[in-house]
């Protein structure tokens, strides 16, 4: 979970910073197409981690 939430912060801080985006303003189907992606990600990375250290 926390590298979930520190992708989320490194994806949407420099959007942020530019006025790409304003997450405040975000409806929760913005935010749920914004956070489901990472933790899928995660898993899959650590599966495939795990995988290649056996």
């Amino acid at each position: 979970m926390a590298t979930t939430g520190a992708a989320l912060v490194a994806a949407n801080a420099p959007m942020t910073l530019l006025k790409a985006t304003y997450p405040r303003t975000w409806s929760a189907a913005d935010w749920a197409s914004d956070i489901l992606p990472h933790p899928g990600y995660g898993i899959t990375a650590d599966a495939v981690l795990r995988a290649l250290e056996a």
